[in-house]
């Protein structure tokens, strides 16, 4: 199950401070992103890319080294 997106967590705390309750509230807002996938999504085009471009300019260098020769 993947959870992902803005959350908020909300807090009530009551205390007693020896003459009364005291409470106390508080809230904050945090986002959760799935960075495992994100990585692995980044992955999957990178890499390929990468591949791809390293080809292309191993063949190019062999290119020019024969246009070179001639």
């Amino acid at each position: 199950k993947l959870r992902w997106g803005k959350y908020t967590a909300k807090l009530l705390l009551i205390y007693d401070d020896g003459k009364r309750d005291v409470p106390i509230e508080a809230e904050v807002s945090f986002w959760v992103v799935p960075w495992r996938l994100i990585v692995y999504i980044f992955a999957i085009i990178f890499f390929p890319a990468m591949i791809v471009y390293i080809i292309m300019k191993w063949r190019m260098k062999k290119v020019i080294k024969r246009q070179n020769k001639k």
